[in-house]
């Protein structure tokens, strides 16, 4: 839902407010559909994936793109005016050695962002649970609170956070994309209705087993910082 939202990939443009003069490296960068948005040039991008990282060369054939782990970031200290990644710091259990090698690879000055889906920290569970459905070792879902730590902890200065929010239909594109079966789409339609009403209001929740539909607000943390 969010992926293919053009307004709100131009509000994670606008809030990451990039020259367009910038060394930049993406961790994760995936087939590269926010750079469509964002005022960039000169861009590294490293992923796990080699097919995403085809299909992100095809969108963007000036772009310098190499297979890597975040965890150990295949760069030298201080080598990119600006660093990011977005729904990348989801994936580990201890995100702090991912994001200390977005740090360290970052320049003295340099800005760091992270946009990632979070919720608020006694809500975890409920969104882990419904990814969990698809991926078992899914890692808790990140928290708003976590992901401004991991900013403070290692010392990034001017630390903005806003939280952002989309709300739309997300089943269909969800299952989609991760190739869900039915009997795991009943699965995640039950969670979703049996959730407590405050999160349902809170999130402006609604489902429809029959139209296979599942409404919801959606949130995300987009936090910047100046090594």
């Amino acid at each position: 839902m969010w992926a293919k939202s053009r307004s709100f990939n131009a509000a994670i443009a606008a809030f990451v407010d990039t020259t367009g003069h910038e060394r930049s490296l993406d961790v994760g960068i995936g087939a590269g559909d926010l750079e469509d948005f964002m005022n960039m040039a000169d861009v590294t991008g490293v992923d796990l994936s080699a097919n995403m990282l085809r299909r992100c060369l095809k969108r963007h054939p000036a772009y310098k793109l190499c297979i890597g782990d975040a965890e150990n970031l295949p760069f030298n200290d201080e080598s990119f005016d600006f660093v990011f990644c977005r729904n990348l710091l989801q994936n580990f259990d201890y995100p702090q050695k991912a994001f200390g090698e977005m740090y360290r690879v970052l320049m003295v000055g340099g800005k760091l962002a992270v946009i990632e889906s979070a919720v608020c920290e006694h809500e975890r569970q409920y969104v882990t649970d419904i990814v969990r459905v698809i991926e078992p070792d899914h890692p808790l879902f990140p928290s708003h609170e976590q992901l401004r730590g991991l900013f403070e902890d290692i010392g990034v200065h001017r630390v903005e956070q806003s939280i952002e929010s989309l709300h739309g239909s997300w089943l269909s594109d969800f299952c989609e994309s991760k190739k869900v079966s039915q009997e795991q789409r009943g699965e995640i339609i039950s969670i979703c209705r049996n959730l407590p009403e405050w999160y349902s209001t809170k999130y402006e929740m609604s489902v429809d087993s029959a139209s296979d539909r599942i409404d919801s607000t959606l949130t995300f943390s987009f936090i910047r910082g100046i090594k």
